[in-house]
């Protein structure tokens, strides 16, 4: 066997006919194949350019056929495989969007195959190497960032997501930082908008912060954007002593993040708002394992996984590979800090815990913060109250016993489900 180092990548592929011939197809339609012989096409050049199918084994599960399936008689549920190809590392450039078009590329569109995702990509180290940004932060440079070294990191999105000004803004900050928050942020729908510009709200919040005698508490300012309009807050923010950025990675694009990596310090939180548009189909897309992976190279120090029990679809097992995939320690990048959000509330921490099985965790509370009925404060007690119990396997009842706020919490949230 060749000594030549291979990037792999897991497919589950739906066809009716020959497995082993649509995986064919598909290797070849993504490294030197075509649909024909061609002049200039060789054995030497097949050898050292040619993906090949390393296997392909049935699930024992069935899809529905994804539009336009080039079979008159297809039947209505397709048999699914899980495919596995190997694609020369050579046929891979040194960045992160020619990475997706060799592993995610025209395949979604052939007709041969009535449905595939992009499961997981395994990279040798010499592709990691070549796409690799600095990540200066990480878990560890998270929590330097917010002063806690050990125990799960809580955090909170301004809420209402929009419509506040600036002024309200850094003054629910204050009260955050005061209540001992680690992180507020913008929420991904809030960012340089006419009635809260940006850089006010950087003066504004960091201000407050500076008046409180800057505690661990850290602000994630969206700066989603054009290249030069994120540089620009990017060097505003460093500027006024802040130290997190966040940007809605799935529009700005791999290699503008790659490039704002390249430009700022900061500590840079990856938020995938739009991503279920690729991941949410069972029949045709990409899991957020493979971007987690590909966010943890280009030096995403933070990045959005989901949360369980969560107002989306996204299941267990999906949220615990994405923490899986971003958690590695290896020899190319450091690990990334797994962000948890959307309807993370006192109830959802011990089931959180025991399922992930990690403290390095940001655990984002919108709704389970700012909802408690005695308030944001009470709001921010009652979480770290009960990520407490959590991590040390006491029952969230018993704790409650001794502390109203929490109990309101619990009593407040199991009420609305």
């Amino acid at each position: 066997m060749s000594q030549q180092a291979y990037v792999v990548a897991t497919y589950s592929v739906a066809v009716a006919g020959d497995p082993e011939e649509a995986a064919a197809v598909l290797a070849g339609e993504q490294s030197a194949g075509t649909f024909t012989q061609v002049a200039g096409d060789t054995p030497e050049l097949q050898r050292t350019f040619g993906a090949r199918v390393e296997s392909v084994r049935p699930t024992g599960r069935t899809r529905v056929a994804a539009r336009a399936y080039d079979r008159a008689e297809a039947p209505e549920l397709v048999p699914e495989y899980d495919v596995r190809i190997a694609y020369p590392a050579g046929n891979v450039s040194g960045s992160a969007s020619h990475l997706m078009t060799v592993v995610a590329g025209n395949l979604f569109e052939l007709r041969t195959l009535a449905g595939v995702r992009l499961e997981d990509v395994d990279l040798p180290e010499v592709t990691a190497r070549a796409i690799q940004q600095p990540m200066p932060h990480g878990v560890r440079g998270s929590r330097e960032a917010m002063g806690r070294s050990e125990g799960p990191l809580l955090g909170t999105i301004v809420k209402p997501s929009i419509g506040l000004d600036n002024e309200q803004v850094a003054d629910l900050t204050g009260v955050l930082a005061g209540a001992g928050l680690d992180l507020v942020k913008d929420d991904e729908l809030n960012a340089d908008l006419p009635h809260a510009p940006l850089l006010d709200r950087v003066d504004r919040v960091q201000q407050v912060l500076e008046r409180l005698g800057h505690p661990g508490t850290q602000y994630a300012y969206n700066i989603t954007g054009t290249l030069d309009q994120m540089k620009r807050a990017a060097e505003h923010i460093e500027a006024r002593g802040g130290t997190t950025a966040m940007v809605v990675v799935p529009w700005v694009g791999l290699e503008a993040f790659a490039e704002l990596r390249r430009h700022t310090s900061l500590v840079l939180q990856a938020h995938r708002a739009g991503w279920g548009a690729l991941d949410r189909s069972a029949d045709v897309g990409i899991s957020f394992r493979v971007y987690a992976t590909v966010l943890r190279l280009l030096g995403a120090d933070q990045v959005h996984v989901g949360g369980l029990r969560s107002k989306f679809w996204e299941h267990t097992q999906s949220i615990c590979a994405s923490v899986e995939a971003l958690s590695r320690e290896d020899s190319v990048v450091a690990a990334a800090l797994p962000v948890l959000s959307s309807a993370q509330t006192v109830l959802t921490a011990a089931e959180s815990y025991e399922t992930l099985r990690t403290q390095d965790l940001l655990v984002l509370a919108g709704g389970g913060i700012h909802g408690h009925p005695g308030g944001p404060e009470a709001g921010v007690r009652s979480l770290r109250l009960a990520w407490d119990a959590a991590v040390s396997g006491t029952s969230l009842a018993e704790v409650a016993k001794d502390h109203p706020e929490l109990a309101a919490a619990v009593e407040h949230f199991a009420e609305r489900g």
